[in-house]
């Protein structure tokens, strides 16, 4: 079975509500990973989970007042496998973050 691994993520820009982003990363349905991130931080969470065909990796920014805000998200393939490390550009909400990972 593939495995997907998320490397790194580095925020560029923080969603558009005051402060840093309270991000939380997303595996299919399973929350992976959270960190408080601002503009210009990086973090290397190095989550890997297996998955069959794809799985779909998302990114949000966790609102405590109103609903959370997508950042982004795509579905990582088998098919990327042996592909090396991939970026995924995510900009919802005013933001703009960089989310690499690898498929093996």
């Amino acid at each position: 079975m593939p495995t997907v691994e998320i490397t790194r993520i580095h925020c560029f820009r923080t969603t558009s509500g005051l402060g840093d982003d309270d991000m939380r990363l997303y595996v299919g349905a399973t929350e992976v990973f959270d960190k408080q991130m601002g503009d210009d931080d990086t973090t290397t969470p190095n989550v890997t989970e297996t998955f069959t065909d794809k799985v779909k990796v998302s990114v949000y920014e966790r609102d405590e007042v109103s609903q959370s805000d997508l950042i982004g998200s795509f579905y990582a393939t088998k098919h990327e496998a042996g592909d090396g490390v991939l970026t995924e550009v995510m900009t919802g909400d005013g933001s703009h973050y960089d989310l690499s990972y690898e498929v093996t």
